[in-house]
């Protein structure tokens, strides 16, 4: 009967999202969820799982299938032994993991030998990590105070000293008093390490330029004792940052809505560019589906552009530090050379970078680079 139940909602989300334009899956998901409020909470992490599943798989399952009938690849996919004859098979590395042949070789442009491996990581599913809040408490407080939520399996992470992974998925995280409380929030490793790249003293400043809803700016407040400000071209989304910025106690930090509003230099410029977001298929398996290597080229030209503004706010001698959620060469090392004959700027530190294959995180780069330029 619980398989029944959750057939016809699964069916129907695969069936309504196929329809849907520019709407990320988590975000359809949740939208129907929230239109069905009778599917109790066990249920609705088994659908939302097994569609994650699916879309992960589509290739190999429509392949297998003969079309993209979702009934039939569902069948398929609750076989038992499907991932054991997945891998077993004799097709090409990237129909037996589900990848766009085009986003397969653009991957394996950068890493060469490794690509089956890096499409294995990125078909599992993603740790859940937080980042501890430390204007508010300490990493080994806040697991104290998790223990009370039963066995939650947290674990220190490896190389963020603010992370903490959770092994089990049983409470809602967001909805617990630590989290309205502001003593964390959910942040994968990797994106806590880009964060820690900036490098500020108390007197000096920073910019956020492309914030978002403020996830680095939360976690740069809480290892810098410097002003912060943000910027981004979504007011949504930075309404969205000043909720968390004040649940989280931080009080140094200006939201810009206007570029026009901002009238000094900043030591410091952060500018995580939007890119392809292949560093986070692991989240988002429907990004397979939307990549378009003949994008690649406007995608890196417009990282540029958005730095060529941003640059403009980088005190003489400052830094400017460029990220991504990207795992393709064509937005990370390959846009150094650019970086540096354009906009007068210089490494100050190899760059980092994180993937699912030597890490457990999600795939980011960062790189600090100093403003040669002086007034």
């Amino acid at each position: 009967m619980a398989l029944r139940f959750r057939r016809g909602h699964i069916l129907a989300l695969l069936q309504g999202f196929q329809q849907t334009h520019f709407t990320p899956l988590d975000r359809y998901i949740r939208g129907y969820l929230g239109r069905n409020k009778a599917i109790g909470a066990h249920d609705r992490r088994e659908i939302t799982q097994i569609v994650y599943e699916i879309t992960r798989h589509q290739l190999y399952l429509e392949t297998i299938v003969g079309s993209r009938a979702w009934e039939h690849m569902l069948d398929q996919y609750i076989e038992p032994e499907f991932n054991t004859k997945r891998l077993q098979s004799s097709f090409p590395p990237y129909i037996k993991h589900s990848f766009p042949l085009d986003l397969y070789e653009t991957l394996r442009e950068t890493h060469g030998d490794q690509t089956e491996a890096l499409l294995a990581a990125l078909n599992t599913r993603a740790p859940l990590t937080i980042r501890v809040n430390t204007l508010k408490t300490t990493l080994d407080d806040l697991i104290r105070k998790l223990g009370k939520y039963g066995e939650l399996g947290v674990k220190k992470c490896v190389r963020s000293p603010y992370g903490l992974q959770l092994a089990s998925r049983s409470i809602n995280l967001l909805g617990t008093e630590e989290y309205k409380e502001g003593l964390f929030e959910v942040q994968d490793e990797g994106s806590q390490l880009c964060a820690l790249q900036v490098q500020a003293q108390s007197h000096h400043s920073v910019l956020d330029y492309c914030a978002g809803s403020g996830g680095k700016s939360l976690a740069m407040a809480c290892h810098l004792l410097c002003s912060l400000a943000l910027y981004d071209i979504r007011p949504l989304s930075l309404i969205e940052a000043r909720k968390r910025l004040q649940r989280a106690g931080v009080r140094k930090a200006q939201v810009y809505t206007e570029v026009a509003d901002i009238k000094e230099r900043f030591d410091c410029v952060v500018v995580d560019v939007p890119c392809s977001g292949t560093g986070t298929i692991r989240r988002n398996p429907d990004l397979k589906w939307t990549f378009r290597k003949a994008n690649l080229g406007e995608i890196a030209e417009k990282q540029l552009e958005i730095v060529s503004k941003a640059v403009k706010y980088v005190n003489p001698g400052g830094e400017l530090v460029y990220m991504t959620c990207s795992l393709l060469r064509q937005e990370n090392g390959g846009q150094i050379g650019e970086l540096k004959a354009r906009f007068g700027l210089s490494e100050v530190a190899p760059a980092l970078k994180t993937d699912p294959v030597t890490s457990d995180m999600d795939g980011f780069f960062a790189i600090r680079m100093k403003s040669e330029i002086h007034s």
